[in-house]
């Protein structure tokens, strides 16, 4: 007999209860806690930290050395491929760390030689008044934000890095840098704005490393070496008190006086007359001689001068310290740094201020890298306590910008903080110095 299955026992009818969807949202709830992220190695950055960051297209380190000046090149795969087309996207490659390696020697030998004629004709540059050409050094390519951790792949976009270096025969002490190349069109803000049509670049000398700027309407830059820290001091106007001293000179009185008596005991001589015009006039011609020798000064005590200080000459001397502060850390010795903080810094305060400005410049976002300077600015400056005299002390309450710019994995990152601080300036050895520092915030911009 035919085995009749009701519609009710059918799989294909089950309907599920209210049991069964309990059931269903339990499971996948255990199914979430316990599911991992996969990790992703493109670009060490959080998804919050890739939108709070620029990444520019295009990014430039200049390095100035003995016999030749360097230019280290990065580009994002979009650009590369603007400015020396080539099908990259069916490139071999394999990751070693952070480099990818060819698989294929054709491929590799056709990106070097479109590479190498692309960066060939670069315009050159002036070192030591002598024209330099380029020459193409080499390239590589490294991970890209699109290339996520595969190892290995047929469709594999990479970012490039290239090295192209000017050679010369003497020491470089004066350099006419050029740059005409911007990435204006490719690079994107994190609201997805294009970024000016300009180029920070980062000059690395033997003795500095900062920031410089390369724009459409100024591509060239001129560098000097420098012989000695720049003198940044500023003289402290000294209060002249008024001379009210006086000097009595007793040689010469007691000279005098011994003339006269020598005269008057000429008296009973043959001649008395000529005697004592002669005994007179030897005494008054010693005395004259002698005028400086053997007084005695006297001097009126004088009240001390009430000179005030101007409020804003004040504040022009606190923006030119703090200025001149930032300055300092241009240098890459840390000797250098010291010697050019000294000319603004007491010399007691010197380890606490490098300390204080070093910290505000490391970028926690970046593993701890430090900043390069690119701009400092005061946005208030107001006298706090005046000084009754020029020789006194003041105190200033700022409140400024610093502008940073941090290289990593080949991007380039902009950091803007705000600082508000009292500074102390007194005058020490004829020269304005800060003497004292009190921090109130150290805030990123947001």
């Amino acid at each position: 007999m035919r085995k009749l299955i009701s519609r009710k026992n059918s799989p294909k009818c089950f309907q599920p209860g209210r049991v069964d969807w309990f059931r269903a949202m339990v499971i996948l709830i255990v199914l979430s806690m316990s599911a991992r992220p996969c990790s992703v190695m493109a670009h060490p950055h959080n998804p919050f930290e890739i939108v709070s960051h620029e990444h520019p297209a295009l990014g430039l380190i200049i390095t100035i050395e003995s016999g030749r000046v360097v230019y280290d090149v990065s580009l994002s795969n979009g650009f590369l491929n603007t400015l020396v087309p080539q099908e990259r996207g069916f490139l071999k490659l394999r990751l070693e760390e952070n480099t990818f390696v060819f698989l294929d020697a054709n491929q590799e030998a056709a990106e070097r030689k479109s590479l190498a004629e692309f960066f060939s004709s670069l315009p050159p540059i002036k070192i030591n008044g002598v024209e330099s050409k380029p020459q193409f050094e080499g390239f590589k390519f490294v991970r890209s934000s699109e290339s996520a951790n595969r190892q290995v792949s047929d469709v594999l976009p990479p970012d490039a890095r290239i090295s192209v270096s000017f050679p010369t025969k003497d020491e470089p002490e004066k350099v006419e840098l050029f740059w005409n190349i911007f990435a204006d069109a490719y690079s994107v803000d994190a609201f997805g704005q294009p970024i000016d049509a300009s180029l920070a670049a980062r000059l690395d000398t033997r003795t500095q490393s900062r920031i410089i700027t390369f724009t459409k309407d100024q591509p060239a830059i001129e560098w000097e070496s420098p012989q000695a820290p720049a003198d940044m001091r500023i003289a402290a106007p000294s209060v002249k008190q008024p001379n009210t001293s006086q000097a009595i000179p007793l040689l010469s009185i007691a000279l005098c006086m011994l003339g006269l008596f020598g005269g008057w005991m000429c008296r009973g001589i043959r001649r008395p007359r000529l005697a004592q015009s002669i005994v007179v006039l030897v005494a008054a011609a010693a005395a004259f001689q002698l005028r400086t020798v053997g007084q005695v000064i006297l001097s009126k005590p004088q009240p001390p001068s009430s000179v005030e200080l101007a409020p804003e000459t004040a504040t022009t001397v606190f923006d030119s310290l703090l200025k001149n502060i930032y300055r300092a850390f241009d240098f890459r010795n840390e000797s250098d740094v010291y010697d050019v903080l000294a000319q603004s810094v007491d010399g007691r305060l010197l380890d606490s201020v490098y300390k204080e400005v070093q910290s505000g410049l490391v970028s926690a976002e970046q593993n701890g890298a430090i900043a390069k300077i690119k701009s400092v600015e005061v946005l208030e400056s107001e006298l706090v306590s005046k000084a009754k005299t020029t020789g006194d002390s003041f105190e200033v309450r700022g409140n400024w910008r610093v502008e940073g710019m941090v290289y990593h994995w080949g991007h380039v990152h902009d950091t803007s903080n705000i600082f508000e601080a009292i500074y102390t300036v007194a005058p020490r050895d004829g020269f304005w110095k800060i003497i004292k520092t009190e921090l109130l915030s150290a805030e990123p911009e947001t």
